[in-house]
């Protein structure tokens, strides 16, 4: 159409021309249409105060984001710190007590030479989260690494989170991992 309107059926019309209908005010320029059935000037009663679904809150237990019905807290799992040996393997088994899904993996690590300590191995029951072959230098799960968001599989309470980790060092060196994500418990 030349008027630049446009027809988007149900005889309501988008466009940026005025057409004859009311509408509200919004600095100097009348923009958008009332919905209708609804009088111009009038709010609807506001609806009545409801409980809040976290009310209650445990001590501790922060809310990470609300999706699907479900809010979901943020949660994370960790092991003890433990000694590798030079050229040695070292598997670390997490045990959620709720459904847990993890989201960002950290290990720490005292050694300077981070870069020849690798995640080999990291499975959430059966399912190994690594889709490819060789290792992750543990480089990328340090606490300053920025843009590293997983999307692990859930792990339900009966089954263990396993990270497993290789030293490629000349000595032992002493890594803790954490796994951060989030729980609808």
């Amino acid at each position: 159409m030349g008027n630049g309107l446009y027809d988007v059926g149900d005889d309501e019309l988008v466009g940026d021309e005025e057409t004859g209908f009311e509408g509200e005010l919004v600095g100097d320029e009348e923009v958008g249409a009332p919905r209708r059935g609804r009088q111009m000037g009038r709010r609807p009663p506001p609806a009545a105060p409801q409980r809040s679904p976290v009310a209650g809150l445990g001590t501790g237990q922060q809310i990470m984001r609300k999706s699907g019905g479900g809010i979901r807290f943020q949660k994370f799992l960790g092991a003890a710190g433990v000694a590798i040996g030079a050229g040695a393997t070292q598997s670390f088994v997490l045990s959620p007590t709720v459904p847990f899904r993890g989201e960002r993996l950290i290990v720490a690590t005292d050694a300077a030479a981070d870069a020849l300590i690798t995640v080999i191995g990291f499975k959430i029951g059966n399912n190994d989260q690594m889709i490819g072959g060789g290792g992750v230098s543990i480089q990328a799960f340090r606490a300053d690494a920025v843009g590293l968001e997983l999307k692990c599989n859930t792990c339900p309470p009966n089954q263990n989170i396993t990270i497993t980790i290789s030293n490629g060092t000349a000595g032992a060196v002493t890594v803790q991992p954490t796994l951060f994500g989030s729980s609808l418990e």
